[in-house]
């Protein structure tokens, strides 16, 4: 891959409200199929409400910001600042209840990658716990299989931040 010698630079804020519509942007293109995927290894009932639909894929976007997050904190330790951003950008944007929902999900996720090895696997399963009960109806329990499903939902979110850190210089 060629080395972008001249990337355009982006502010910090500018760089979080990338990574969160990027992400969103994506994540909505794509429902339909992570729907049918998750019909298929969760037996979700078929008759979901579009609020519940619309509840799922939130779910999913949040795991997939959490992940991204802690790529931030892990990867790029001088970018941190990114992750205040994003959250004076979800708070402006959002309100209050819905940052806080956002903010104590994260929290959950990363506090779940933080007691596993595997990050992934560990929000994977908190993303299937959370399904699970938003639905309220008899999934079967969490099996390697079905997580490894969720995983490769999550993984296929994934690279949003470097894909910015490839293309952008992030200003101070």
């Amino acid at each position: 891959m060629p080395i972008n010698l001249f990337k355009k630079k982006i502010s910090q804020q500018d760089a979080a409200i990338l990574l969160f519509q990027t992400l969103h942007d994506g994540i909505r293109k794509n429902i339909t199929s992570d729907l049918e995927l998750l019909h298929e290894y969760f037996s979700l009932p078929q008759n979901l409400s579009s609020n519940e639909e619309d509840l799922i894929r939130y779910d999913i976007f949040i795991a997939a910001l959490a992940l991204e997050t802690q790529a931030i904190i892990n990867l790029s330790p001088q970018d941190k600042n990114v992750i205040n951003c994003l959250k004076d950008y979800i708070l402006k944007n959002a309100g209050t209840e819905v940052n806080d929902y956002i903010r104590s999900y994260i929290n959950i996720y990363y506090s779940y990658s933080k007691k596993g090895e595997n990050p992934v696997s560990a929000v994977a399963q908190a993303l299937y716990i959370k399904i699970k009960g938003r639905v309220n109806s008899n999934i079967k329990e969490i099996d390697p299989i079905t997580t490894t499903v969720i995983e490769s939902l999550l993984v296929s979110k994934s690279g949003t931040w470097k894909t910015i850190k490839n293309n952008f210089k992030i200003k101070k």
